[in-house]
């Protein structure tokens, strides 16, 4: 183990940095709270999601798992870094470049544009489960690789690409729920681009937590994307801004559409790529 404590934890399990003593490189281990018998069915499920992702720079790499004592331990790349929940939640006192914000939700889409074109959509998309790499002092850095998709034990994956009904009970974080999903009707992988369309407006925007805070999205922020009024004001909120970081409320907007008139997360990709060499 290195280090003098974990790297985060949450309801599943506690994340270490480990060095492997075969050739001396840093991982990032997992270990599951729960004995493997205990949870069996949903632990193969995290191992068969992480198994199944395609190489990509903006996914977690996933290298092995190991059964000790029977409990699990999960064993992905490790990268120095901050979530993206403490750059929104510190956005207010410390507004993030627009070049980086751009930087960093191009990257998201590019990764999560690579899960679904597998079929598979995350379905526990929020700030916690994005990492970005932070340099020697400190710093969120912005290069290509800098952004990593983590944590795809809720994802599911299917044998076509064809939309399916997913159960909207106890998955996932209310506050970015699309539309569809909070209705509790079927929802795809156009949920996850309402969840990082949520994310994008809050930097852009630069009020912290804005969508859980504010008093009439209801307790925790559940009931935004119910109000087409709350969405709006967000939206707003974004093209009150000035040069890029209005020009990616554009984007936003794109992303937290009606499902009918949401763009993929390819087409969100595209768009912020071009606004970059705008």
């Amino acid at each position: 183990m290195v280090g003098t404590g974990p790297l985060g934890s949450g309801g599943f399990g506690v994340v270490h940095c480990c060095r492997c003593l075969l050739d001396q490189r840093l991982c990032a281990v997992k270990t599951i709270y729960q004995p493997f018998t205990e949870d069996e069915a949903f632990l193969r499920r995290e191992l068969e999601n992480l198994a199944a992702l395609p190489p990509h720079p903006n996914l977690v790499r996933y290298h092995t798992s190991l059964l000790d004592q029977g409990i699990l331990h999960i064993v992905t790349e490790y990268v120095d870094s901050l979530k993206l929940y403490k750059l929104i939640r510190d956005s207010s006192a410390e507004p993030c470049p627009a070049e980086s914000v751009q930087s960093w939700f191009l990257q998201l889409f590019r990764g999560l544009s690579c899960m679904h074109s597998i079929g598979m959509t995350h379905r526990d998309l929020h700030a916690e489960n994005v990492l970005i790499a932070r340099d020697a002092q400190g710093s969120a850095r912005t290069a290509p690789d800098s952004v990593k998709i983590i944590d795809v034990g809720l994802a599911k994956i299917y044998e076509t690409l064809e939309p399916k009904v997913m159960s909207v009970h106890g998955v996932g974080p209310a506050w970015y729920f699309s539309p569809e999903r909070r209705r509790g009707e079927g929802f795809d992988s156009l949920d996850d681009v309402w969840a990082a369309g949520c994310m994008m407006a809050e930097m852009i925007v630069c009020r912290g937590r804005y969508i859980q805070k504010h008093p009439n999205h209801g307790p925790g922020g559940i009931d935004f994307s119910l109000k087409p009024e709350a969405v709006e004001e967000l939206l707003r909120l974004c093209q009150d801004s000035a040069g890029l970081r209005r020009r990616l409320g554009g984007a936003a907007r794109s992303a937290l559409a009606t499902k009918d008139r949401r763009c993929t997360a390819q087409q969100l990709a595209e768009e912020l790529a071009e606004l970059g060499e705008a």
